[in-house]
């Protein structure tokens, strides 16, 4: 499982840094997509996995 997010406040993602913010999610949403397992099954049912006792 993966997550990214973008902690600013929403008047500072005007136009002019909308693009270059977009752009950065891509690249570090590509190098996580790299290490994701898609046999992971986290992937294919989170809630039975999550609700498992270790």
């Amino acid at each position: 499982m993966a997550a990214l997010s973008v902690a600013t406040l929403s008047n500072r993602l005007n136009a002019e840094r909308m693009p270059t913010v977009v752009e950065l999610l891509k690249r570090e949403a590509a190098a996580i997509g790299q290490k994701v397992n898609p046999f992971d099954p986290v992937l294919r049912r989170p809630s039975q996995v999550f609700g498992q006792k270790p």
